[in-house]
């Protein structure tokens, strides 16, 4: 038996419930009844992770206008997502000449349990 892919467009991806920035919660909660986009990412503070959760709270009403939504996960604690959402906010102001502060919740997942 094949095991079920994951992460294929339109796929189902398993529920999970960790810390986030936006305290604790469920991935299927973050959704809710609509598409989601996960963000996974190898760690905090990084220009191109910075970059993309950025520029995806940039474009926030477009994707909100389609139901979807976004959540990021990463191997670094809460706390280290907490205090990143001002350095995007930053990169964000100097890059595009607005600060973007991304409104989704990033997850943590400091044991990779979630992504194993």
């Amino acid at each position: 038996n094949r095991k079920k892919q994951v992460g294929i467009l339109g796929s189902v991806l398993p529920n999970f419930t960790t810390d986030s920035t936006k305290g604790r919660m469920s991935l299927y909660d973050a959704f809710g009844d609509n598409w989601g986009i996960l963000f996974s990412h190898p760690a905090d503070f990084t220009p191109i992770c910075s970059t993309e959760l950025g520029m995806a709270e940039e474009y926030m009403v477009e994707f909100e206008k389609r139901k979807v939504k976004f959540a990021g996960l990463s191997c670094n604690g809460a706390e280290s997502h907490t205090k990143w959402l001002d350095d995007i906010a930053a990169y964000t102001l100097a890059k595009r000449g607005k600060a973007y502060t991304p409104s989704f919740p990033i997850f943590a997942d400091e044991d990779r349990k979630i992504v194993l």
